[in-house]
């Protein structure tokens, strides 16, 4: 999880980056929105990295609960797992979207 936060939140600050540039060529502020949609992926990223720690650390707490409270641990577990790679994959469509041309 570490890993694709990590390679996430470089790539989402070099496309917020790049959005600046594009918007400093025409001199006109027209990707806000998106901007914002890079900075609540980074952010959402940040919280789902904390949701999985707080899984690990509170999973072996659910053991004494059976194995329907192991199996509702280790679904949060791989949503928040699914969700990350979701935003990855959604920020880097959006990266190589980008045309510096305009075209």
């Amino acid at each position: 999880m570490g890993v694709i936060v990590t390679i996430t939140l470089a790539s989402a600050a070099n496309l917020f980056i790049e959005l600046n540039k594009l918007e400093e060529k025409i001199e006109m502020a027209v990707f806000s929105a998106s901007k914002k949609h890079v900075k609540d992926s980074a952010f959402s990223l940040i919280g789902l990295l904390i949701a999985s720690l707080t899984i690990v650390v509170v999973k072996p707490l659910f053991e004494s609960f059976g194995p329907t409270a192991q199996a509702l641990s280790n679904g949060m577990a791989l949503t928040t797992i699914l969700v990350s790679v979701l935003i990855l994959i959604d920020l880097t469509q959006a990266a190589f979207s980008l045309d510096p041309n305009g075209e």
